[in-house]
């Protein structure tokens, strides 16, 4: 296992270790603080394009367990964005929110019929038939549910992209709120793309798609917002 990976994370932490052993702890023999801890999860998501729970990182972990958890998180996708909102409820409200088919009809006004092909509460399959520019296009979605994360997939995603998922993970406030993050990863069809956007080069095709999926992104948080925001004003 390389060890400069993890000289250039504590680089982009502005820390400058020489003498680094496979088998140190981060906490008790590089000295590393909690702070730092969540400042080395933060380069490492950065860095290498991956997500990590609060806790899968501890001063107790070797240089070793670090390196082969970014090993184990590293993504197949090669784009990345994440969007945020805060909501005024508690995670659990929310992620049975996120996770209950059955509501969506009503409370997203997008979204005109969901047909769940399996749900066994911890992992789903469905179609949903979204309303897109007044068009009906329907939607292919596999989820998995794990703790306060909600990891999905589209088998068949736009054409403009050859893979498509993501996931959304809760976090609960200390003031009562909820922060949502909602994460998209895709790998581009190169052709489909191009048909998809007949006037843009191909050296900007990556940006035009990541602003159609921040359209989309930021669409369903502020769906969720408002609906959230609703329950407060009339309860």
């Amino acid at each position: 296992m390389n060890i400069k990976i993890f000289k250039s994370l504590l680089e982009g932490m502005g820390i400058g270790i020489e003498d680094i052993q496979l088998g140190q702890t981060l906490g008790e023999e590089l000295e590393m603080d909690s702070q730092e801890i969540v400042e080395l999860t933060c380069e490492i998501e950065e860095q290498h394009n991956v997500y990590l729970k609060d806790g899968e990182i501890t001063r107790d972990s070797t240089v070793q367990e670090v390196l082969s958890l970014i090993e184990q998180k590293k993504s197949p996708f090669n784009y990345r964005r994440t969007d945020t909102v805060v909501l005024p409820t508690s995670a659990s409200d929310f992620l049975d929110a996120l996770w209950k088919l059955e509501h969506w009809e009503e409370l997203l006004p997008h979204i005109k019929k969901i047909e769940v092909l399996y749900d066994d509460g911890a992992n789903q399959e469905f179609y949903m038939t979204v309303d897109t520019d007044g068009n009906p296009v329907k939607v292919r979605s596999i989820r998995r549910l794990r703790e306060n994360v909600i990891e999905f997939f589209q088998p068949v995603p736009p054409k403009y992209l050859k893979h498509h998922g993501g996931c959304w993970v809760l976090k609960q406030l200390e003031n009562g709120m909820t922060e949502g993050t909602l994460v998209h990863n895709w790998n581009i069809s190169e052709e489909g793309a191009k048909e998809f956007f007949p006037n843009i080069t191909l050296e900007n095709l990556p940006r035009a798609i990541e602003d159609k999926l921040f359209e989309h992104a930021q669409a369903s948080l502020r769906l969720w917002k408002n609906i959230f925001s609703k329950e407060v004003v009339s309860s």
